[in-house]
């Protein structure tokens, strides 16, 4: 994701996502420029529920 075109990063998650078996919302531009808070928002979208 770091080669991305930042302008395309959402698209990209998202394609990589659904690649993966993932479907689901996208993240706020703020979320893709940092790395911790995609990691954030990654795991509470995604990890499962206890």
């Amino acid at each position: 994701m770091a080669v991305v075109n930042p302008a395309n990063r959402a698209m990209a998650l998202r394609a990589a996502l659904q690649r993966h078996g993932f479907a689901g919302g996208e993240p706020e531009a703020a979320v893709l420029a940092e790395r911790k808070a995609l990691i954030g928002w990654l795991l509470a979208s995604y990890s499962p529920r206890a």
